[in-house]
């Protein structure tokens, strides 16, 4: 019995050892590079900087990838040392790096890990933009692409949207009274909309604001 045990931990111990050696082969930029093709956006998605004008990356990231509590990966045991990590850091011309730091701390409110690299100053980082050293690196790489890929496809909408709504509408002609009508029709197809209902001219204007998105979107169908 306490020989089976002792080969249980030696065979669990061999395995942690092979994968930290995995993990640590692994080049983290090439891996999310690979991963952002796949998830069908640019290359450079992986290693582009955030302009003030996208939306900030953790607003799109996927907690399912997580694979710890932040208590585990950031333990407040005494005599135990930093967590080793790297960080997104991003340099003026838009590239990105991978560089080494520690983490020391994580606030709950915030949702937001402190982070020292080498002598400067800790800054709070968000979880998508820090890879823990003893994480998967082929999940975490799924992980930041997802989530660059959730923010591509959010701004495409938007633009989207702006395009269409910013397009005139002058020159197109209104919709009949008959097509006003079979789509208030469909539309009010149920009783408790009818009994809701605020009356027809309203529903007029509603029907010609669609529309004018629609007429839009007929004149620009691929627009996105």
């Amino acid at each position: 019995m306490q020989a089976s045990l002792h080969g249980l931990l030696t065979r669990r111990r061999c395995c942690c050892r092979r994968k930290r050696r995995l993990f640590a082969q692994q080049d983290l930029s090439g891996l999310i590079e690979h991963e952002s093709v796949v998830a069908g956006i640019a290359p450079a998605e992986g290693g582009a900087a955030v302009p003030p004008s996208q939306f900030p990356l953790d607003v799109f990231d996927n907690t399912d990838y997580e694979s710890r509590l932040p208590a585990e990966w950031v333990p407040k045991t005494p005599g135990v040392p930093p967590t080793p990590a790297k960080m997104a850091v991003y340099a003026a011309d838009g590239s990105c790096a991978w560089e080494q730091c520690i983490v020391t701390d994580f606030d709950a409110a915030k949702n937001r890990y402190a982070v020292v690299r080498g002598s400067a100053a800790a800054v709070w980082v968000p979880r998508v933009h820090l890879y823990f050293s003893a994480e998967d690196p082929f999940v975490f790489a799924k992980r930041f692409a997802d989530a660059s890929a959730g923010r591509a496809r959010a701004e495409s909408l938007l633009r989207y949207s702006l395009f269409i709504d910013s397009m005139p509408i002058e020159d197109l002609p209104p919709i009949s009274s008959e097509q006003a009508n079979r789509m208030l029709s469909l539309a009010l197809n149920s009783k408790k909309l009818k009994d809701r209902w605020v009356g027809y001219e309203g529903g007029r204007g509603n029907t010609e604001c669609w529309d004018g998105r629609m007429g839009g979107k007929r004149i620009h169908p691929s627009l996105g």
